[in-house]
């Protein structure tokens, strides 16, 4: 049987110590620009402004309603999709993937952060149908390959996830793996 995105990510951030994220905080995390007040604050690191430790925090049965995003864009958002939304708050990070070819994918996942978590998906969307002009949303954004600079695109009838290649005329979309469980659950076993 295979892991839910719920599990998978219980399970990834069950223990994390700190993570470090290479950018500036929202405000919306913090008025002070993730100091100790911050839920995600750990400290900085080597004294550089950008870099942060930072937690992940366990969300506790928080369930965002995804219905007026769906209204807006005129599709029903894959499953797995709402469920990594609504599982921690944590802030942006590198997923690394190895594909059937054996090459390896850094995949910069997008953060979901308090008050923040459905309006970052959305803002993705949109900087998406904007920059190409597919506004069908067979497709869902869903962060990048940190290596290639490629979107990661989610198939939003199948759970399928592919690399966009955007070509001279009109992107190309490059299978990537089965699901958004397998992108992130590569490196937990089952128990």
């Amino acid at each position: 049987m295979t892991m839910t995105v719920r599990e998978i990510m219980l399970r990834k951030f069950k223990n994390y110590k700190y993570i470090i994220g290479e950018r500036e905080i929202d405000p919306i995390i913090s008025e002070k620009d993730c100091d100790e007040d911050s839920p995600f604050y750990l400290g900085r690191y080597e004294n550089d402004k950008e870099q942060v430790y930072w937690k992940p925090i366990k969300m506790n049965g928080e369930i965002f309603n995804f219905e007026e995003l769906e209204k807006k864009i005129g599709v029903k958002l894959w499953s797995s999709i709402k469920e990594y939304y609504q599982t921690y708050w944590f802030l942006d990070y590198i997923e690394h993937y190895i594909d059937k070819y054996g090459i390896l994918h850094e995949v910069h996942m997008p953060a979901v952060e308090p008050g923040f978590e459905i309006k970052s998906l959305e803002y993705a969307i949109e900087d998406y149908q904007e920059n190409t002009g597919d506004y069908s949303n067979d497709f869902i954004p869903f962060g990048y390959d940190y290596l290639t600079s490629m979107p990661i695109m989610i198939e939003n009838s199948t759970g399928k996830v592919y690399l966009y290649e955007d070509g001279i005329e009109k992107g190309e979309f490059k299978f990537l793996c089965d699901s958004l469980e397998e992108l992130l659950g590569q490196h937990y076993e089952e128990e």
